[in-house]
């Protein structure tokens, strides 16, 4: 065992010896080499007096290498590999933050620097949310979904202090309105990771530095959009569109929905729709990609317009023009564009498509050359057929 013992100390010592030849970058002399040789020979004579066996020197600690190479005793236990699941990161003025689902906690990098500081969250944050770089208004928060503890976490961007919200259980959506002061939170099951019906289906919790308020919508939340300002949010679902007055929400409530489909289509359905909204949020156009038309809603005034199209519409987007929005559909089968003003345009549109079809029926087609006309009543049954020249007329004349 002390043999071991005895080559690793001489090793060191001609370790030593070898290091301070590369210091000194030169080869030793005669006398050089002698007194190197005496130290090694000195060393090998005090290794000898540190055996047991031979009568003298001092025993090492119990336990220390026992029939060990000294350097297992140094070896460093094997690194193992986790795993860690992190959210898309939210940006705020200059500092990015990711959410640490394994470790319940958010990283807050400075991108000036790069610094790092960590603030703890609820359980499982899968989802953080900020106003932006930029538009983040006065008392704009970071909020973090935590879908293990049914919280929202929201941190102040400006000493990163924390506070907890409660929301409805099972919550796995959340979106922030522009400005970063509210965030509305749902439960999706189409994204639903036990691919179960466990959380609420009609109603969204409105979180802010205000509290956390329950408000009931319609059945199923199929998209939450916003008005440019943060003031108001559209929560559509399959009874329509329920409109909220962010500021005003202080208690819960319940937001009745609103009409997005005129009885002229009453066949069609929200969840088959396709929904834009207005950067102020006062107008809605609802369109299906291989449906003919475009459903305008007026929110304010609650009234719906069907505008009948050529073809249905590839593309539709609202612009903000100098009299107000402006809508344009892009009709690639037909190989033109619709553009009309919001609601104005689409309003005489769909009156005098509407006047266009009552006249069509009543005029020319029922009453005039169709059923009442040269149809039925005319030329038809009560005209050359049934009752003019037909049944009543020279056919069954006496």
């Amino acid at each position: 065992m002390w043999k071991d013992k005895k080559n690793w100390n001489r090793g060191l010592v001609m370790l030593a010896a070898v290091s301070l030849l590369a210091a000194a970058g030169c080869g030793f002399g005669d006398d050089e080499a002698a007194q190197v040789e005496d130290n090694d020979n000195e060393a090998s004579n005090a290794d000898e007096n540190m055996d047991p066996g031979g009568g003298g020197g001092a025993e090492p600690p119990p336990g220390e290498n026992d029939g060990q190479d000294p350097d297992e005793n140094d070896t460093l236990p094997p690194e193992e590999a986790r795993d860690y699941d992190f959210s898309q990161p939210a940006i705020i003025n200059h500092n990015v933050y990711v959410a640490n689902e394994t470790l319940n906690s958010v990283a807050i990098i400075d991108s000036r620097n790069l610094s790092i500081r960590t603030v703890l969250t609820g359980v499982r944050p899968t989802d953080v949310v900020g106003p932006g770089s930029e538009g983040a208004d006065d008392g704009a928060q970071v909020m973090t979904l935590n879908v293990g503890s049914s919280t929202v976490t929201m941190i102040d961007p400006d000493d990163h202090s924390t506070s907890n919200q409660p929301i409805l259980s099972d919550s796995n959506r959340i979106e922030m309105a522009p400005g970063g002061q509210h965030a509305l939170v749902w439960y999706d099951p189409d994204t639903d990771e036990q691919g179960e019906l466990s959380g609420d289906l009609s109603a969204v919790s409105v979180v802010s530095p205000k509290g956390s308020y329950e408000v009931a919508v319609g059945f199923r939340v199929r998209d939450v959009q916003f008005d440019e300002d943060g003031e108001r949010a559209l929560v559509i679902t399959n009874d329509g569109v329920s409109v909220l007055e962010l500021a005003e929400i202080d208690s819960d409530s319940f937001a009745q929905p609103r009409e997005i489909i005129p009885s002229s289509h009453a066949e069609e359905r929200v969840r088959d729709l396709n929904v834009d909204v207005t950067s102020d949020g006062k107008y809605l156009v609802a369109h299906r990609h291989d449906g003919a038309f475009l459903l305008v809603t007026d929110l304010d005034e609650e009234e719906t317009y069907a505008v009948e199209l050529d073809s249905p519409p590839t593309g539709v987007a609202f612009r903000d023009g100098e009299d107000g929005a402006e809508l344009v559909a892009v009709l690639r089968a037909a190989g033109s564009v619709v553009r009309a003003a919001v609601p104005e345009g689409f309003r005489e549109v769909a009156e005098a498509q509407a006047l266009e079809a009552e006249e069509s029926e009543n005029g020319e087609g029922e009453n005039g050359e169709g059923e009442n006309g040269e149809g039925e009543n005319g030329e038809g049954e009560n005209g050359e057929g049934e009752n003019g020249e037909g049944e009543n007329g020279e056919e069954d004349a006496p």
